[in-house]
């Protein structure tokens, strides 16, 4: 009785998780009996089911698996997926590991220098009207992806649809950048996840509220 109670909190539980991160676009399950796993990223709310067992880098920490079922809870980071084989210790499963911090850009998409991109998704939402009576919201589209700290990033804003004007950036937590009003932008990914959002005004100009405010966090060191 206890193991299905267990067994039973653990499918609820991922069941939650998954179900409140796919409502943002994240969300998805690999399952190996249908799927390649070698080399998946898993973004933040990914799960993958395996018969086999796993193991967290760089630390190799043998995880215990609830219903075969491993899940990245982890909010900043993306893991790759590899396959192991240790013929001298007996042991064979699979090893997830730690990749760049996750950027999630919504009104606009991300890039690298390096061709790091990750997992690009697109999804096409009408943001929540702010109040009553307010219909014609901005048509976003909610790009995610990963890359390692230290490396260059770029964004740009995609528009939100007829009459919508690009106003801003915001980022969340915030990082200091000179022009924030640019519809396109360069910075250094820091060493944690990014959440941007390009902020639109409808009519024919767009203000850009905040614009110059200093905050903490990357600098704001031109790409050579």
């Amino acid at each position: 009785m206890k193991k299905y109670m267990r067994s039973l909190a653990g499918i609820l539980t991922g069941i939650i998780l998954s179900t409140a991160l796919s409502v943002s676009g994240l969300a998805s399950f690999y399952d190996q009996e249908t799927d390649t796993l070698d080399g998946k990223l898993l973004f933040p709310g990914d799960s993958m089911r395996t018969e086999t067992n796993v193991w967290i880098a760089p630390d190799m920490t043998s995880c215990e698996l609830s219903d075969n079922i491993w899940t990245n809870t982890d909010t900043e980071r993306a893991y790759r997926i590899s396959l192991y084989e240790n013929p001298e210790m007996g042991e064979s499963g699979l090893v997830v590991s730690p990749q760049g911090y996750v950027v999630t850009v919504t009104g606009g998409v991300s890039t690298s220098d390096d061709g790091i991109t990750g997992t690009h998704s697109a999804d096409i939402y009408a943001e929540e009207p702010s109040s009553e009576g307010e219909e014609n919201q901005p048509v976003l589209v909610k790009d995610v992806a990963s890359y390692p700290d230290g490396s260059w990033v770029h964004i740009k804003a995609t528009g939100a649809g007829e009459g919508w004007h690009f106003g801003h950036w915001e980022f969340e937590p915030q990082i200091y950048l000179e022009d924030i009003a640019s519809e396109e932008l360069s910075f250094l990914m820091p060493a944690h996840g990014l959440r941007i959002k390009a902020v639109y005004a409808e009519g024919e100009q767009a203000l850009a509220e905040n614009a110059g405010e200093d905050a903490s966090g990357v600098s704001s060191e031109e790409e050579p």
